[in-house]
């Protein structure tokens, strides 16, 4: 479970600046996406020039630490895990299929059924 690569933001961050140079660009995250854009705009300070800012909402729980939990049915863990995987990250990136074709594995991202197998 590779929680916490930005690998996969900052392929996309190249992405959009590459196709919109000139364009004012603002980096958002919420729960785990806030965790992320942290650490990506942390890993290589180089990285902030090309954003005009960058907002880190709700910061979520330490997903390593809480990986096994959120397997469990312990207070519905496993049912939250399934949601976020379903409702957030599944459907985000159904929507935008067509232009991340080629950097994901469409059908390994539909088969998903946890954070886990999402991010395998």
């Amino acid at each position: 479970f590779g929680y916490g690569h930005t690998g996969e933001l900052a392929r996309l961050a190249e992405i959009v600046h590459e196709k919109y140079p000139s364009s004012l660009k603002i980096l958002v995250g919420f729960s785990m996406g806030g965790n992320i854009v942290t650490k990506y705009l942390g890993e290589e300070p180089e990285r902030q020039k090309m954003f005009v800012g960058a907002v880190s909402v709700c910061q979520g729980y330490d997903i390593i630490k809480n990986g096994e939990y959120m397997l469990r049915w312990n207070r519905l863990a496993r049912l939250y895990n399934w949601a976020i995987t379903n409702d957030a990250l599944k459907s985000t990136m159904k929507r935008h299929a067509k232009t991340m074709r080629g950097i994901y594995d469409q059908r390994k991202v539909a088969a998903s059924t946890c954070i886990q197998d999402f991010d395998a």
